[in-house]
């Protein structure tokens, strides 16, 4: 296997556990030669001249039983990486993210299209090609990192996670979420490296900071200003047009901040606000929106809940920050974070509510990503087997609370490894989505599917009796016969063998009910397969079943 057909490892054992059945193994040779050798020399004792020879056969043995050891297990790992590179190689190719896998010396191993991008290289830039990745880091940033690998490698933590500025080869300058890990790959130890891309977010927390600065520090000259005025009445007229000055900068500086910014009255009238403020409302100036309370700008109930809360905000003082969605003029929904506070009066009265607000829209679309991503199955879109597990424990402990039944299918696509064989992986993968899809046809949105593995799915059915699954699994059975598979080779159809089992009758554990599921699903297959199966009630030594007909 190449360099660039490097596969992403997965989370290692420990080196001493992972390689601790093939030493034990790898020992017999060894000691099998050791003992031919031994022979030998016992064999010529008596003859001292022979001792050159007995040395000889010594060392023949042990190099045979070194020999012995690895050839098979060289063999077998070369199979097993070609026959498991591709899929992965495929995923990490297109993966959103930076991937980068070097030996403890940084020599690159392997580097997708996404990390060539965020270092500003063309996609065909070769690994040879590839800068170190310390020397487009700032010094700061080179010492932390050397000191997490040191960390990392010396054992002391199995991960690590550093964000990193990073100069780019166009001389830009962007920031990344960095983790690292230490794995194996090819029998030798490497470090793995994921790159993800928080530049927008750390220049938006920077600019949002650098506003949230200017405004408190202009807020304290005001405030100082206005304290030496009411000190000092022979500097009143300079105190004036030092306050008429920084009443423009501070417009001026509203202006300038993106996130949408206003203060009203105790009415709830916006006294004044930027131009970010007036586009959230679809207007196209400030004074289009100057003057107006929110139940003219916004949906009824919107308003209703505004106005609450800064009623709530009056009579409590000081601040409030809180999460709301919001829709635009264009029905666009956003999600924004509202910061808002009371200011006074010169005699300390509530003069009415300053708010400035964030849109995290892209931010929530992000979180929303990544728990798609650690939910589902990457292939098929169905959930992966850990999270449909979880969900599973949340629907039967609510079942067993109301005492509502719940069934649960197993089923598995027939003769699937023939069809992998036949057509190849990729017509195999559409035959997996396409199942996958089918099914989420025929279920409701309360039912959940969940590949656990392979060819297998199992499917559970809420407030649903045992005959009405077998029901279901049936209609699931014909309707996934009669599905088409396009294939170079000629087009394809597949069969599906299903165990189902119910909750109470089968067991109060998932574990215990999806053991009874596989154990029908088992018959299914023994009697022929393409046909449902219910598993055997405790008191039952048959099962029913449900064949095609003819």
């Amino acid at each position: 296997m190449s360099a660039g057909d490097a596969v992403i490892p997965s989370a290692p054992l420990s080196p001493l556990r992972r390689r601790a059945p093939a030493l034990f193994l790898g020992a017999v040779p060894f000691v099998v030669g050791g003992l031919v050798g031994l022979g030998a020399w016992a064999l010529d004792m008596a003859r001292p001249q022979a001792l050159g020879a007995t040395a000889g056969l010594l060392v023949l043995g042990l190099g045979f039983g070194w020999t012995a050891r690895r050839l098979p297990r060289l063999g077998a790992k070369r199979k097993k990486r070609a026959e498991e590179a591709t899929p992965f190689r495929t995923l990490a190719d297109n993966a959103q993210i930076g991937l980068l896998v070097v030996t403890p010396a940084f020599t690159p191993l392997y580097a997708n299209r996404r990390l060539r991008t965020i270092l500003g290289l063309s996609p065909e830039t070769s690994l040879e090609d590839l800068p170190l990745l310390t020397s487009v880091l700032p010094p700061n940033d080179q010492i932390e990192l050397l000191a997490l690998l040191d960390q990392i490698q010396s054992g002391l933590q199995p991960t690590g996670t550093l964000t990193v500025e990073l100069i780019r080869g166009d001389l830009s300058t962007g920031w990344f979420l960095t983790m690292v890990r230490s794995d194996q790959w090819e029998d030798q130890e490497v470090l793995v490296f994921s790159l993800h891309d928080m530049t927008e977010q750390v220049l938006r927390e920077r600019e949002m900071e650098f506003n949230r600065s200017n405004l408190e520090a202009q807020a304290a000259d005001m405030i100082a200003l206005a304290e030496a005025t009411h000190h000092e009445r022979e500097r009143a007229e300079e105190a004036q047009r030092e306050a008429e000055r920084g009443r423009r900068f501070l417009h001026a500086l509203i202006a300038t901040i993106p996130s949408p910014l206003y203060y009203k009255d105790p009415k709830g009238v916006v006294l004044g606000c930027n131009k970010a403020f007036a586009r959230l409302y679809g207007a196209d100036s400030e004074a289009e929106v100057i003057g107006r309370t929110v139940h003219d700008l916004a949906p009824a109930e919107f308003a209703q809940r505004t106005t609450e809360l800064d009623r709530a905000l009056f009579l409590g003082g000081g601040s409030v920050q809180y999460e709301r969605t919001f829709t635009l003029p264009d029905g666009e929904e956003r999600v924004l974070i509202y910061n808002k506070a009371v200011f006074t009066d010169d005699a300390g009265a509530s003069a009415g509510v300053v708010g400035i607000i964030t849109d995290i829209s892209e931010q929530k679309h992000l979180e929303e990503q990544l728990r798609h991503l650690a939910t589902r199955d990457s292939l098929t879109g169905a959930l992966n087997r850990r999270a449909f597990l979880d969900e599973a424990r949340r629907h039967i402990s609510r079942a067993l609370r109301h005492g509502e039944p719940l069934s649960v299918i197993l089923a598995d696509i027939d003769h699937f490894k023939r069809i992998n064989d036949t057509h190849g992986h990729a017509v195999g993968d559409l035959a997996l989505r396409m199942f996958v899809d089918t099914v989420q046809g025929r279920l409701r949105e309360s039912d959940i599917l969940g590949r656990m593995g392979g060819e297998e799915f199992a499917i559970v059915l809420p407030c649903t009796p045992l005959p009405d699954a077998l029901l279901l699994a049936e209609v699931l059975r014909q309707t996934l016969a009669a599905v088409v598979v396009p294939s170079p080779r000629g087009d394809l159809s597949f069969t599906v063998s299903q165990g189902v089992a119910g909750l109470v009758t089968h067991g109060r554990l998932i574990d215990s009910v999806l053991h009874a599921a596989d154990e029908a699903l088992y018959v299914a297959k023994a009697w022929g397969r393409n046909r449902v199966v219910a598993a055997a009630s405790p008191d039952s030594v048959c099962e029913r079943t449900l064949a095609p007909e003819g």
